[in-house]
């Protein structure tokens, strides 16, 4: 512990970690349930099955293929998005080694891949609510955004708790697959968290498997502690919560 405290290191995989898992708060968690709402609002049985298998058969992909595609697009000789900036008259960009650019690229890639798959809950919970709430809300004169406010976000709210804690509990344990097949040396100073951290240190470097095993533990309380404390704010709120109030049977 001590040795991974004064590492030079160790400030920069701390900021990292904590500067990507709140993009992942910011804009990677609502991004399924925005789709939900906008799939549950289609009327067409149709239409929403092909937009529900669209959606969801990128999360099935690997990180290594995911990677590879987006090297594809994103060639600064012949990929797709440069080609088009080119004949707009722009320069190229090198998106996958540019700082500016890197970490962007890993949260719409991390929308785009698991958006689907992860509104699959959301929209299970939302075929749970008794349609009469709707129908009363339209001879109230309710317009469709007013219903989504009133009455689909209140009755999510608890599942929205549920997942937020679980994301909040995996902070420390970013997404090793994804950040490993994109990242490359001139943006390892924007790339590199603990996950990656740790298995550069057991794997790439002389091989350290107790310096590796105390940063892992040291993840690991972290996120257990992070969870705790979400699901005791969340439920002081009047959320729901993880872990239940034993008193209370739950």
């Amino acid at each position: 512990f001590q040795i991974f405290f004064k590492s030079i290191y160790c400030e920069r995989v701390f900021r990292n970690t904590i500067f990507l898992s709140f993009l992942r708060l910011l804009f990677s968690f609502p991004a399924p349930i925005l789709l939900a709402l906008m799939i549950n609002e289609i009327r067409s049985s149709w239409f929403k099955r092909t937009v529900q298998t669209i959606t969801y058969m990128p999360y099935f992909l690997s990180w290594v293929v995911v990677a590879g595609l987006l090297n594809t697009m994103l060639s600064p000789d012949n990929g797709a998005i440069n080609t088009v900036i080119k004949m707009s008259g722009g320069q190229p960009i090198y998106f996958l080694t540019s700082k500016q650019w890197f970490r962007p690229i890993l949260i719409i890639s991390e929308i785009w891949k698991n958006i689907g798959y992860g509104s699959i809950v959301y929209l299970a919970a939302i075929t749970s609510i008794d349609q009469e709430q709707y129908e009363a809300a339209r001879v109230d004169g309710a317009n469709k955004l007013q219903q989504i406010v009133h009455i689909t976000l209140p009755a999510l709210s608890e599942i929205i708790a549920i997942m937020l804690i679980l994301q909040i509990g995996k902070m420390f344990d970013d997404n090793f697959d994804q950040i490993y097949n994109l990242q490359n040396d001139i943006v390892a100073s924007e790339a590199e968290t603990l996950a990656l951290y740790i298995y550069r240190i057991t794997f790439e470097r002389k091989p350290d498997y107790g310096f590796s095993t105390a940063v892992s533990m040291f993840c690991s309380v972290i996120n257990a502690a992070l969870m705790i404390a979400a699901n005791t704010v969340s439920k002081r709120l009047g959320g729901g919560g993880l872990i239940g109030d034993v008193n209370n049977g739950h």
